[in-house]
């Protein structure tokens, strides 16, 4: 969760939003935050401060060293109503040495910028970049916490890994039907003490969740109108505002090496496979998934984030296998890659009792996916496609999300105290 605070600014105090926004330190957390403030700054009387952490802004301009937004000397531009700030973290720069949970929660106090507003009498905003699914589950932490429900107790794990559990169904989440624990966030379950720091963590985040002038999600209502409605209607002010575009962020996508590479493929061939910021794969895991996708026979575009592995590529992937694909042309593996705004759908893993999955899982998760071509009944590409649709038009004028950032906005300039919350019609 990220905060946004709102004041006024400049000579023209009633015109122009100061809107100081701090993200979470985690790179799917940052980016998504980022794409919030381009859209925020595009809006009319909008001048918007970003708190970049120092080690991801590091990292991402070694990635991206020509886009204006990452370099500092862009805020100083008269005419910019978007202002970068590098905030030093107490965190190493170098991009090949993990962080620790631990390391995460300290370098920025994330939770206190809810006092910080209130003493300086401003309202708080919360941003969601993950879906509102996931963040309904989570306003119901303390209460999972409070029945005994979390932590599970350690009769209910059928293996010592933690995975494979018998307990009843995890009911009243707003807005989502009845799902097993082991679908809640794997840090959570894991935890076997309510003073588990993780859990903790989790707690503090939502505790004061209700308070929020807004809680913005990185979603769209038309394909989460259910939880959506529930948030609301138990008291969380919660909005969807995507997916939000990042044309400021990847001016020059077109020439980065994947996107060269995927127009040498035929269309719908290409096997994306990206683990986000948090995943890290055991060996066997990374062997097992490498070994399916050449097994597969598609082309596959693959992400390996280099803090998420211990060695070379060469020593954490199979013997020969970057000889027999990525040299032949068959597939690529990058640390990085332009992803635009998809709404994925899917078939579940096959996990083995402690979790972890198998070479043979991957193959028949594959082959699920492509059986579906060419016969009766929407493929997942044409659900994807429709999905997509649905996406775009939110965020055009007129649409779901557009709407409610426009009217958040103007909510903002007209209502600036902490006591009247943003609400939308959607």
């Amino acid at each position: 969760m990220s905060n946004v605070v709102q004041g006024t600014t400049g000579e023209a105090q009633q015109q122009t939003l100061h809107i100081l926004v701090v993200p979470y330190q985690s790179e799917g957390h940052i980016n998504g935050m980022l794409r919030l403030v381009q859209a925020l700054a595009a809006e009319k009387g909008v001048l918007v401060t970003f708190g970049y952490p120092a080690r991801f802004h590091s990292s991402t301009l070694k990635r991206n060293k020509h886009c204006s937004l990452l370099n500092t000397s862009f805020s100083g531009q008269s005419n910019s109503m978007l202002r970068v700030e590098v905030v030093e973290d107490g965190l190493p720069l170098e991009e090949e040495q993990p962080l620790t949970d631990e390391q995460k929660r300290a370098s920025v106090p994330i939770f206190q910028n809810a006092d910080l507003a209130d003493d300086a009498g401003l309202p708080r905003v919360d941003f969601w970049s993950s879906t509102a699914a996931v963040y309904s589950t989570g306003t119901q932490l303390a209460l999972l916490v409070s029945k005994g429900i979390l932590p599970l107790p350690k009769s209910c794990w059928l293996v010592e890994e933690k995975w494979s559990v018998e307990a009843a169904l995890i009911e009243g989440i707003p807005g989502l039907p009845p799902f097993p624990p082991t679908d809640l966030p794997r840090v959570f379950v894991q935890a076997e003490e309510v003073s588990d720091s993780k859990l903790q963590f989790g707690l503090a985040g939502f505790r004061r969740a209700r308070e929020a002038h807004a809680i913005l999600v990185h979603s769209v209502y038309e394909l989460e109108s259910q939880v959506f409605d529930a948030l609301q209607a138990t008291g969380f002010p919660s909005h969807a505002v995507g997916p939000l575009p990042n044309s400021a962020l990847e001016p020059s996508t077109t020439n980065h090496e994947c996107i060269q590479w995927l127009g040498t493929q035929p269309p719908s061939s290409v096997i994306y496979v990206a683990l986000g910021s948090i995943a890290i794969f055991t060996s066997a895991e990374m062997h097992a998934l490498a070994l399916a996708l050449e097994s597969s026979g598609h082309p596959f575009l693959w992400v390996i984030r280099p803090d998420s592995i211990s060695a070379t590529l060469s020593e954490v992937l199979p013997e020969g296998f970057l000889q027999r694909t990525v040299a032949k042309h068959m597939g690529l593996i990058i640390s990085w890659s332009p992803q635009a705004e998809n709404w994925k759908i899917g078939v579940e893993l096959e996990r083995q009792h402690d979790g972890s999955f198998t070479k043979e899982a991957v193959e028949r998760a594959l082959k699920d996916v492509f059986a579906l071509e060419g016969k009766e009944g929407p493929t997942y590409k044409e659900t994807a496609l429709h999905f997509k649709k649905v996406a775009r038009s939110a965020m055009q004028n007129g649409g779901t999300s557009h709407s409610n950032l426009v009217n958040f906005l103007q909510h903002l300039r007209h209502s600036p105290h902490c006591d009247n919350r943003f609400s939308s019609s959607n």
